[in-house]
């Protein structure tokens, strides 16, 4: 009996080790199978060309596109033996929860749980190349997802080790543009006419001219949008750098027309065009709006390839009051003396408070906010909050119609989160009431065998599964304790 679970558990243990490569194809016609599947899939790396001695950034991401729940849904990754993978890197990304995964997941296979219709998962983790690595050195990594139920989905991604003197050469011209979506424009140029309540259209296309890959391509673009400074002329700017590029730069502006204005962006409507590693996206896809106030890096652009960026705002549309013409005296022959009118009460507006569902914990630390403000002349119309933070790539400052909105502090320490209201006027208000201190404390949220086997708020397993007979996933459950 001995021989046979000895037997046994060496085979199980070898099967681990397999990468299933099957099936495995370019990112193009990969994301059109995905879609196929009862989740879409994309594992993708932010460099296809990397130097000696630098990190390699892989992101595992799924998303169930069913109408019902997914159980034990598996990930798993190989790693190329020719890097090291970077202690303590792994992250789970459960919906819009974070956790840090004890190192020996990445030679066995994290159980996600069950993800919920609609719900997007991702795992990211860092290599180091060595120094030492040759030039033209292929990396090759496979990333696997696979729903209890449902066969694996296995992709697999190369990355090739360049010299650092190898330089990429960004496409010059009018590379931001805009057309006035109101009216229907389809002519791309950099200078727009517009009046106050226009949509305007905005596209970046950012082209790799020279022999080499343009890696950590980083882009930022800077809108005329702070209410206190209005004008005609509403210039908007665009920088885009890289690790091995000169930064290119341009600009697109925006004639208006009447009173002076400023413009504000609209939420929902950031997309990406193209493969990049980090965003695999030949149809396009969302983007986060991180790039309005600081550099966004999108990944690597090979050579011959365009990444390009479409997003819209709106030219505020401020309310001006009109005088009322004067009355013409008419002659009374008798006049007699009538009550003076009481003037209708000044509409008013404040910002009223904004509470935290949380203001001490550890991080990562998952706070929501619910702002309050008062317009009595109408109702508030956007709710701006400021986070304070902007770890994890999230967005630090965020606008919306709704008057909640959660944000997660993946860093320790104190952050002040504040809330501006806009009021039926167009005047933005705020003050100390609107203002809140969160507190995130060092030790970190971890997936390990102190932590409950069940996660925050989901209720959903975190165990590592292995497929095979129980006996075998006990032995692992003992030999890594990972929960």
């Amino acid at each position: 009996m001995g021989k046979i679970k000895k037997l046994l558990t060496e085979k199980i243990l070898a099967l681990l080790t397999i990468v299933v490569l099957v099936g495995v194809v370019g990112v193009g016609t990969l994301l059109t199978k995905a879609q196929q599947n009862p989740v879409y899939v994309t594992f993708g790396v932010d460099k296809t060309q990397v130097t000696p001695g630098e990190e390699l950034t892989y992101t595992l991401y799924v998303k169930n596109n069913t109408s019902a729940d997914l159980t034990n849904v598996v990930a798993s990754v190989s790693i190329d033996s020719v890097v090291t993978y970077v202690s303590g890197s792994g992250v789970f990304n459960k919906g819009s929860q974070q956790f840090n995964i004890p190192n020996p997941w990445v030679a066995d296979r994290l159980n996600m749980g069950t993800m919920a219709s609609g719900q997007e998962n991702s795992v990211v983790f860092k290599v180091n190349v060595p120094s030492s690595l040759a030039v033209g050195v292929g990396i090759t990594s496979s990333g696997q997802i696979e729903p209890e139920g449902f066969s694996a989905q296995t992709y697999q991604v190369t990355s090739t080790v360049v010299s650092a003197s190898q330089r990429a050469v960004f496409g010059g011209g009018d590379v931001f543009q805009a057309v006035n979506n109101t009216l229907g424009e389809q002519n791309w140029r950099d200078s727009v006419d517009a009046a106050m309540g226009n949509v305007i259209q905005f596209k970046l296309r950012v082209v790799n001219d020279g022999q080499f890959e343009a890696r950590n391509v980083k882009v930022r673009i800077q809108l005329p949008w702070d209410p206190q400074d209005q004008k005609n002329n509403l210039v908007s700017y665009v920088t885009v750098t890289a690790d091995n590029a000169d930064s290119l730069n341009d600009s697109a502006t925006i004639n208006l027309s009447g009173n002076a204005s400023y413009m504000w962006p609209r939420d929902g409507h950031y997309v990406i065009v193209g493969s990049t590693g980090l965003y695999n996206c030949p149809n396009g896809c969302p983007l986060p709006n991180q790039f309005l106030w600081e550099p966004l890096n999108i990944g690597a652009i090979v050579p011959g390839a365009s990444v390009e960026i479409l997003f819209k705002a709106d030219i505020v549309n401020i309310a001006l009051s009109s005088p009322s013409p004067s009355p013409s005296p008419s002659p009374s022959p008798s006049p007699s003396p009538t009550p003076t009118p009481t003037p209708p009460a000044t509409p008013t507006s404040r910002c009223v408070d904004l509470v935290a569902s949380k203001t001490d914990g550890t991080a990562p630390l998952a706070v929501t906010f619910t702002g309050q403000g008062e317009d009595t002349g109408g109702n508030i119309q956007e709710y701006r909050f400021d986070f304070g933070d902007s770890s994890g790539q999230q967005p630090q400052v965020v606008s919306t119609n709704t008057n909640q909105r959660t944000h997660t502090y993946f860093n320790p320490g104190t952050f002040t989160a504040s809330l501006q209201v806009r009021d039926s006027r167009n005047n933005w208000l705020n003050g100390d009431e609107c203002k809140v201190n969160i507190t995130a404390r060092s030790t970190p949220a971890v997936l390990s065998a102190e932590v409950p086997k069940k996660l925050p708020k989901t209720g959903s397993e975190a165990a590592i599964i292995i497929p095979g007979i129980s006996a075998i996933g006990y032995y692992l459950y003992r030999r890594f304790k990972l929960l």
